[in-house]
């Protein structure tokens, strides 16, 4: 349904969604009640809105566009996925591990787009906390990268420390991956990349080393040279022997 172009919908399909979504259980109701939100159905944006408001974080999901949420949502949603991301922390030094929705992406969305509302710090305490899973890091940190200019001054040394360490591979990782090595260097690379935290030199060595890693760690490697964020710029990058 989400992946329907706008024009497979009729002027009144918002109304007709919004109505169904009433017999329907989660997680289709949900998805309902977002699409028919997104067709201008004011009803269904304000249950969503209302529903965000107490702290549902499916309602935000579904809402789409978070910069339309007013700041009492916003301001209630961040106080709910602070404590959520806090309470993952815990656990995970516990050795207790989840899997669920991605909440420190969802945060790190709100943060950007509501910059006076924001909670940086239990950002940046997720991604340097060893004990949680990299699976919980990896959303946010493309994220962060993809919008680096919108991360505030007084978040970016912080984050820009936080990216460097895990590109760097300092530290143990914890992964769902079981056996296989699987860690989130690359995308911490796209982000340290994105802030300026990198040299010249060991953006570019660092980079090139991901070319020699996972297909994802190669995509990442083209994404993060195809981007030209200094320090990589043309000339920058070693000479490859062999």
């Amino acid at each position: 349904l989400q992946n329907l172009p706008e024009s497979a919908w009729a002027k009144d399909d918002g109304r007709r969604l919004a109505k169904r979504a009433k017999n329907d259980s989660f997680p289709l109701a949900g998805t309902l009640l977002g699409l028919a939100s997104e067709l201008g159905d004011e009803e269904a944006r304000a249950q969503l809105a209302a529903e965000a408001g107490a702290g549902s974080f499916d309602a935000l999901s579904n809402f789409g566009d978070v910069r339309q949420l007013n700041s009492t949502v916003v301001s209630a949603q961040i106080a709910k996925l602070g404590v959520s991301i806090r309470t993952m922390i815990t656990d995970a030094r516990h050795g207790v591990h989840g899997i669920g929705s991605d909440t420190a992406r969802a945060l790190v969305l709100l943060n950007l787009w509501h910059p006076a509302l924001a909670d940086w710090p239990v950002v940046s305490e997720l991604l340097n906390e060893n004990a949680v899973a990299i699976e919980h890091k990896s959303g946010a940190l493309v994220l962060l990268a993809q919008m680096a200019d919108r991360v505030p001054d007084e978040a970016r040394d912080e984050l820009a420390g936080a990216s460097l360490r895990l590109a760097r591979r300092e530290g143990p990782v914890i992964s769902f991956g079981g056996e296989q090595e699987i860690d989130a260097a690359a995308e911490a690379t796209l982000l340290a990349t994105a802030l300026g935290a990198f040299t010249a030199g060991e953006a570019a060595q660092t980079t090139l080393a991901l070319l020699e890693g996972r297909r994802t760690d190669r995509f990442w490697a083209a994404t993060i040279a195809g981007r030209g964020d200094p320090p990589l710029y043309p000339g920058s990058w070693p000479p490859r022997i062999g």
